[in-house]
């Protein structure tokens, strides 16, 4: 599976978040793509404060830490962001920051462009990972079917 790639399936409900996935519609590919809802995981052993910005059309709309739990019984730590705004078509960036591992800074027009993507959002999921052989990370993927917004 490719990083930012196909989106299959969220296999976190035991969490209490759910699959993200929800309906969607076909719209023009030459228009930036929206986001749907944003799943944050944390796959590490320790717990993280991840800090995610995200600016729509230049515009700041979030800046908000949030201190998610660690992996625990093979089950993901988590928060789930849904915003008002976040399903219309636009220009998005977003960062991610996990204190002391990386920063990850992507935006909507990726996901048109990489494959062409004819849906108006796309919903994300953001993985924060830990594989106990030094390669953490930050991974973000999302799903080419246009559901979840």
């Amino acid at each position: 599976m490719e990083r930012r790639g196909f989106l299959g399936f969220i296999g976190f409900s035991a969490s209490g978040f759910g699959p993200v996935l929800i309906a969607g519609c076909v719209s023009d590919e030459s228009e930036p793509v929206g986001i749907g809802e944003i799943a944050i995981n944390n796959r590490r052993k320790t717990a993280v404060e991840v800090a995610l910005t995200i600016t729509k059309n230049g515009t700041p709309m979030l800046e908000k830490r949030y201190p998610i739990a660690p992996l625990e019984d093979n089950i993901a730590g988590g928060v789930t962001i849904q915003e008002e705004w976040m399903g219309e078509r636009a220009e998005y960036e977003i960062t991610v920051t996990v204190d002391g591992l990386e920063t990850e800074t992507f935006n909507s027009q990726e996901f048109a462009d990489e494959q062409e993507y004819p849906y108006d959002c796309t919903p994300l999921l953001i993985n924060i990972d830990g594989s106990g052989f030094g390669r953490e990370s930050i991974s973000v993927w999302h799903t080419r079917s246009g559901d979840g917004c």
